[in-house]
């Protein structure tokens, strides 16, 4: 056998690879410049359609698995973009033309969070979720040990770094906190639905908080803009310069409160997501402050350091601890939660540090 038919294996799939990729790049694309995914077409035959469906889901399968299976940088970051665009219509308010989700979306959300979740799940130390105890205030008390001695909780991204940051470091990192800010008054709103009367006002008073206590230039996510004009933020440097960890954080924070299913999982995750943040924000004001930056820019971080260091606590005690008490064997579901967050937290910050520290660069 000669060396040229040799590697036509190995050539044939490179390019089968880079075919799938580009073709899932196209769908990404063909989503954004058309307001949402495609409607279901009227043209051919429903086999015809259904065989175009599947192809397109093989191909998908096929970039999820070496991203999320095989360490594919470019094929985990094309499968987390169309997840993410995928999400960004359901968010969105509908355009007015009634014209029902696509269920092709649903299957390729689907399909991605499948892999998504088993990406999660080996990343899980299962002796430590069986390890989980059953009742809530003992539940709520080894949620905080498990967060404050975990490594992403006081990251040195934080601890060290923030002290001798730049402007431009701290345009990155707001930059990459566009993923999932924006979007938490919907994720509570989301999360609330069917939830018993203590953790449903717990949520309500964390969803509130979110809005501003009803007055609107207080509604955080406009505080959060506030940060991104004050650093001269464009929408166009976002989507040039959101890494991967990124997208794939604010993809893992939708899939918890987007499918039901998930519902245990979610609010060990968000709890986390409250309880860490006075352990961090701090850190971003001091260094704000002695950057000498417009102070209007730090009203979302003072806003959060102060309310979430009440929220967090009362999450665990409120929504965690009644639920679990209630339902004693949704403590590991809880527990996974809580790790999904801290250890997809942990790979973020370890991505942000690398890059500003000179791994990567950023632009």
């Amino acid at each position: 056998m000669n060396q040229l038919s040799l590697a036509t294996p190995a050539a044939a799939r490179a390019d089968q690879r880079v075919q799938d990729q580009n073709q899932v790049l196209a769908l990404i694309d063909l989503i954004e410049r058309g307001g949402g995914f495609h409607a279901t077409p009227a043209t051919g035959t429903i086999y015809s359609r259904l065989a175009d469906r599947a192809h397109r889901l093989d191909t998908i399968d096929a970039v999820c698995r070496r991203g999320f299976r095989e360490d594919d940088a470019e094929a985990l970051r094309a499968a987390h973009r169309l997840l993410a665009q995928i999400y960004a219509e359901r968010l969105r308010l509908p355009s007015g033309d009634e014209r029902r989700p696509s269920a092709e979306a649903d299957d390729i959300a689907e399909l991605i969070e499948t892999y998504l979740l088993g990406f999660e799940e080996r990343a899980i130390d299962h002796g430590l979720v069986a390890s989980a105890p059953r009742s809530g205030a003992a539940l709520a008390r080894w949620l905080r040990e498990l967060v404050e001695q975990h490594p992403a909780t006081a990251h040195p991204f934080y601890t060290d770094f923030m002290r001798r940051a730049t402007k431009r470091d701290l345009e990155y990192y707001s930059i990459q906190e566009t993923t999932l800010d924006p979007r938490f008054d919907d994720a509570m709103a989301l999360l609330q639905l069917g939830t018993p009367d203590v953790a449903k006002m717990e949520i309500a008073k964390n969803y509130w908080d979110e809005m501003g206590n009803g007055e609107i230039p207080r509604i955080h996510t406009k505080l959060f803009q506030r940060v991104l004009d004050v650093l001269g933020i464009t929408a166009s440097a976002v989507r040039a310069q959101l890494r991967t960890e990124s997208i794939a954080c604010g993809n893992l924070s939708m899939t918890m409160v987007l499918q039901r299913c998930h519902f245990h999982k979610a609010i060990g995750y968000y709890g986390v997501t409250e309880y860490v943040v006075p352990f961090r924000f701090g850190h971003v004001v001091e260094a704000w402050e002695r950057l000498g930056l417009d102070p209007s820019g730090l009203d979302y971080y003072h806003v959060h350091y102060q309310i979430d260091a009440e929220h967090g606590n009362a999450w665990f005690d409120h929504v965690i601890a009644p639920i679990v008490d209630a339902q004693p064997d949704t403590a590991a579901l809880i527990a996974r939660g809580a790790l999904y967050r801290l250890n997809s937290s942990q790979r973020y910050l370890d991505r942000l540090l690398s890059d500003v520290s000179g791994g990567a660069g950023h632009a």
